[in-house]
């Protein structure tokens, strides 16, 4: 699955990476998208305490982990709530690559090739009920926000302004990526490279035409800005 990771501590820059297994550099896409955007919705509520809010979200996830709640959104929510906090936390921390981070690295590494054993028959960890494998979500996303400030000298057209909206590109490429490649299968076209040209092609395009609505067309803003003037 191709996914976007962005943003730096100086600079906002985009660079594509596979996901290997499990949910880690896709959780770190999302964290990285909406980390920022965080804090803006949980004072909406009146949560404004880091411990509080990180006792919650813990509960919950470890709620979700063993009852697997029937109710989707509710599940997903309570086991992707961390991952998006964690975004939150790390946008005022500058990490840097040292020996942990390679030891997180060879740690992630490992995994892989465990976790297809135990599960021949999928890729990844289940996206509403990772179980411990959540912890290897954990690792990507610390491993990416590690690795990302190399790219802070990246000097690409473009790349600036997709990282300026990082939240709306996120949201947007997933369903519209999935979209994409039902209708590449319906039309007969299963040919990986071709979906993965196709798909990540147009939905960035179909991304970008979002951002533009977003900015010229007051209910697409609020949709994605709800707390934005």
């Amino acid at each position: 699955m191709v996914t976007l990771l962005l943003q730096s501590r100086h600079a906002r820059v985009l660079f594509f990476g596979v996901e290997l297994s499990g949910l880690g550099l896709f959780n770190f896409a999302g964290c990285a998208a909406c980390g920022p955007h965080f804090e803006c919705y949980l004072s909406t509520f009146g949560l404004g305490n880091d411990n509080y809010i990180f006792i919650i979200i813990i509960a919950g996830y470890i709620v979700a982990s063993i009852s697997n709640i029937p109710i989707f959104f509710i599940q997903s929510t309570l086991v992707w709530a961390p991952m998006f906090y964690l975004g939150h936390i790390l946008k005022n921390i500058n990490l840097e690559i040292n020996k942990a981070t390679f030891v997180l690295l060879l740690v992630y590494l490992i995994h892989v090739p465990i976790f297809r054993v135990l599960n021949p028959f999928t890729d990844y960890a289940s996206q509403t009920n990772p179980q411990i494998w959540g912890i290897f979500s954990v690792i990507g996303i610390l491993l990416g926000f590690s690795f990302l400030p190399l790219l802070e000298n990246v000097n690409v057209r473009g790349l600036s302004f997709i990282g300026q909206n990082t939240l709306v590109v996120y949201l947007v490429h997933a369903p519209t990526a999935s979209v994409i490649r039902i209708i590449l299968f319906k039309l007969g076209i299963y040919n990986i490279l071709i979906n993965i040209i196709v798909g990540f092609g147009l939905s960035l395009f179909i991304s970008l035409i979002v951002v533009s609505l977003s900015r010229k067309i007051k209910p697409v803003k609020l949709m994605f800005y709800p707390l934005k003037k």
